[in-house]
Order: C-alpha cells, then structure tokens, then sequence
C-alpha cells in the first residue's frame, strides 16, 4: 500500500467517524441503547428535511504519518493537509419518514501534488442515502456507478463510511445530559469493521442539537480486497481506531453540520498472495474540522 493510499485510508477512516455514528450497508445492523435520559424537559430527537433543502460542507484534515512504516521511529513523521468540500440535496421525503438526499464532492485541495492528484479522482462523485428520521440508513450507494473511472471505482468504498450527515438517535424523548450507545458493523476500505459509539447530548437549542461523542472501530484479522482492486488481496494483522470530539447537528436541515474530532488509527498488514512479504503499517494521528457552509 503507497503513503498517498495510506493518506487516502487514514481520510476514509476520518469520515467514517465523522458523526457519533457512521452507518454500515443493510438493514438491521445499528443498536441504539440509551444509557440515560438526561434531564427534564425531554423531547424527542427527529431529522426533518424537505425536498430541495440543500446544505455544503467543508471538510477540513490534518494528518501527521510516520515517514516509515517502523514502528520503532515514531519520531519521524509528516503532516499532511486537505479539504474536501461536499454538496448535499434532499431529493425526496416519504409519507414515514425517510429521507433521501444525495451528496456530490465540488472541489478538493491538497498540500502536496502526490496528495492532490490523488484526491481529485473524488471530484464529482456522488453518494445517495436513505435514512429514517432518527438518522438509521437503510440504503446507499454511488451514483452512476457504471460510468465512474477507475481512480473513483478505488475510492467507492467511500460510500460505506460517508454518512457525518446521519446521525442516529435515541428512540426515547431525552434532555441534556442523556447518553446512548451506537454498535454497528460497517465495511470501512474492504474491511468487515465493528464500531462503537457512546454518545452525550451537550445542548438544545431551537433545531440545534449538539453532542459530545467517542467512538472505536475495531476489525479481527482477515483477508480483503480493497475497492478498486480486484487482484489485490489484503491479510490484515491488526485495526484499532480511536476517537472523540463535539459535533453541532441541525435537525431541520440535512447534511448540516458543524464540529470536530480528534482520530488515531493504527493498522498492520501484509499483501495475502505474495511469498516474502513484509508486513506494512499505518500510524495515524488525524484532526478533522466539519463546517457547514
């Protein structure tokens, strides 16, 4: 795996963490589990959305990567800066509920030329998202798929984890103070992932909800293929992330959000159908600023 597809992971990774919880593909994956219900007044949490709201957010990354993959020279390191700038549309809203909007990347801007080449594949590819009103996915995907180049076919995986927009929600009328717990499987990368959230409501004010979260991703080892790959396959040795930060959602407005978070990931793994291989690792200290403009 290149250092600018170890650049791309670690911004993956950072998406997919971008809200308190980002969702897996299918049905039936999230548990939600209120820890408390915080303080009275308690109100219920539900995203509403119109068809044609539309929202642009700026996503902002700092990522510092050891030069070498040796674990033992933590010292030498790099830091890299990008932004990805995402436009999102609602496109429809059921008579139950459900939201359907889509997410187009306008523009991205990288520190370094090796970074920004391999980022701009991203320009113009879009996501779709159906969600429920407290933020549960229940279908995605590229749009037009068939027409996408190979460089964007490599970052399709994306779609897995993109969803800062949709957050999920507790069931239950909560106050500030309340806490819950999001678990859900994802596929991050290619990766089977397991991931946790917990949760804390901070502020209630009008449509603005804000929450402070942390949230761990872990994968078991195993083989994948990364996206756009095919005859590429990865053993992975090991996969932990770790991460936490605020976030400001506005519930009346799809795709609007605010905050940041700190992540670090470390993975180690080798290429699965090479004799002599040495295993490769990543170390990843990344800060991530969301703005909604």
């Amino acid at each position: 795996m290149s250092p600018r597809s170890l650049l791309c992971s670690a911004i993956l990774v950072g998406l997919g963490c971008a809200g308190p919880a980002a969702t897996a593909p299918g049905v039936g994956t999230v548990s939600v589990t209120l820890l408390g219900p915080g303080r009275a007044p308690l109100t219920e949490l539900r995203l509403q959305a119109r068809p044609g709201d539309k929202s642009s957010t700026l996503f902002t990354f700092e990522i510092e990567t050891p030069a070498s993959s040796d674990e033992a020279t933590p010292a030498d390191s790099t830091t890299h800066a990008a932004r990805i700038w995402f436009d999102t549309e609602v496109v429809d809203v059921t008579p139950g509920n459900d939201i359907r909007f889509e997410s187009f990347v306008r523009k991205v801007s990288a520190d370094s030329e090796g970074a920004q080449a391999f980022l701009k594949a991203l320009e113009g590819l879009g996501w779709f998202v159906v969600e429920s009103h407290r933020g549960v996915i229940k279908e995605q995907g590229i749009i037009n798929q068939e027409s996408l180049t190979p460089e964007q076919q490599a970052l399709g995986g994306m779609n897995q984890s993109l969803v800062a927009s949709a957050w999920t929600l507790p069931e239950e009328p909560v106050g500030i103070g309340a806490r819950w717990q999001v678990e859900e499987n994802l596929v991050l990368d290619g990766m089977d992932v397991r991931q946790r959230s917990t949760c804390t409501l901070t502020g209630i004010e009008g449509n603005m909800v804000s929450v402070s979260f942390a949230v761990s991703l872990k994968a078991p080892a195993q083989v994948f293929v990364p996206p756009g790959t095919p005859t590429e396959r990865i053993r992975l040795i090991s996969f932990e992330n770790t991460g936490s930060g605020n976030l400001q959602l506005a519930l009346d407005k799809v795709g609007f959000v605010n905050g940041s978070l700190a992540v670090k990931t470390s993975m180690k793994a080798e290429a699965a159908d090479k004799e002599d291989t040495q295993p490769f690792s990543m170390l990843v200290s990344m800060r991530l600023g969301i703005e909604s403009q």
